[in-house]
């Protein structure tokens, strides 16, 4: 299968995203093309390096890449920690600690390991060239392209999703499709919640085509999932080439049915995973939509049976309605005391409306979060 390229060129930095079968492998001849291979740190977690990680480090250390450090830190978003983040600051310190060359930071794993590698990155010594190699579905085509990174912070009990952060591009991603043959079903399927939210964004096609192979998808098909994973990065290059650092309004669109499910995502110490809460936000926010009378009823059941027929959930009972309410105050799209949420209009097109009334969020809620 022919390696497929989608290039980015935002202002802060242009770079190549690679997607194909066995492309890590020339993912040293890439580093040294853009002269960023004399120093390698290599962060990732436990699981995904034992998978992938001696794989990764012989394509280095046989094209002649043998200065490279390794780091782990724990999985899943409760790890993306300000602790951990000490904890892998001190690694680096180690690593660097008398050396000459210039480091590259590598992050190999989902969406966890990229933002806290991306955040090291932006920050250690003012900012080091950084290389994200996303394992997981979801990282593939979302959080490994456009320049997020972010760690989570507890205040009062409640952690609050990626309140610290930097817009920080990086030099370059290599997707390689055969990472995907390891992930549990599970992990499928939240990749494909943030492909339904592209598809409702901006490509109604998308939508379709997924829709049309949900079952080859949630089979790994290799050719399905590239031709997804491709055109969900054509939509987010192109929003982001637009809006990079989400000041014009444009950026805010890939927020859709974000702003509720990183609410759930956190209210529930995030025992709902980053897709299963999207899926639930889309749902509320599409519905949230209809009652303002900006899409039919028809179109929100389609919505809806894609996500559930995906096996997504369309509910939930690991957290309350007012400890939702709560954490999405902090959301970083509310501006002046205003809520912001992305609202879709039809399939393959969306708006963005500010000031909804607390009644119709909460309307929008119910029925969805149901721990009393």
């Amino acid at each position: 299968m022919k390696t497929s390229k989608v290039h980015l060129a935002a202002k802060t930095g242009s770079y190549d995203i690679f997607i194909g079968k066995n492309i890590a492998r020339e993912l040293p001849a890439q580093l040294k093309t853009l002269k960023i291979a004399e120093s390698i740190f290599l962060i990732s977690d436990p699981k995904v390096f034992g998978l992938h990680g001696n794989r990764l480090l012989s394509a280095l250390k046989n094209a002649g890449i043998s200065n490279i450090g390794t780091a782990l830190f724990g999985r899943g978003e409760e790890n993306k920690s300000w602790k951990n983040y000490e904890k892998l600051i001190n690694n680096l310190i180690d690593f660097d600690f008398g050396k000459k060359n210039k480091i590259t930071v590598m992050a190999l794993g989902g969406g966890v390991v990229g933002d806290m590698a991306g955040f090291i990155a932006s920050v250690y010594r003012r900012g080091l060239p950084f290389v994200q190699v996303p394992t997981t579905l979801l990282s593939a085509v979302d959080s490994s392209i456009g320049g997020k990174t972010g760690i989570d912070y507890e205040r009062n009990g409640k952690v609050i999703k990626n309140i610290l952060g930097h817009f920080y591009q990086p030099r370059l991603v290599c997707m390689d499709t055969e990472f995907l043959k390891t992930l549990e079903d599970k992990e499928i399927k939240n990749g494909l919640s943030e492909i339904i939210k592209y598809g409702i964004i901006k490509n109604s096609a998308l939508f379709y085509y997924l829709k049309r192979n949900l079952s080859k998808a949630l089979k790994k098909d290799s050719e399905i999932l590239t031709y997804l994973i491709r055109e969900s990065c054509k939509i987010k290059r192109n929003v982001v080439q637009l809006d990079e650092k989400e000041t014009k309004n444009i950026r805010t669109i890939l927020n859709f049915g974000h702003t509720i499910g990183h609410a759930i995502e956190g209210a529930s110490n995030f025992r709902v995973s980053h897709g299963q809460a999207v899926a639930i936000g889309m749902i509320c926010e599409t519905y949230m939509a209809n009652e303002m009378g900006l899409i039919d009823k028809a179109s929100c059941k389609e919505i809806e049976s894609v996500i559930e027929n995906t096996g997504l959930p369309v509910k939930t009972s690991a957290c309350g309605i007012k400890d939702v309410m709560h954490i999405m105050k902090y959301d970083k799209k509310f501006q002046s005391g205003k809520n912001k949420f992305v609202l879709p209009v039809k399939i393959g097109k969306v708006c963005v409306k500010t000031g909804i009334p607390e009644s119709m969020i909460l309307n929008s809620l119910k029925n969805r979060i149901t721990k009393n």
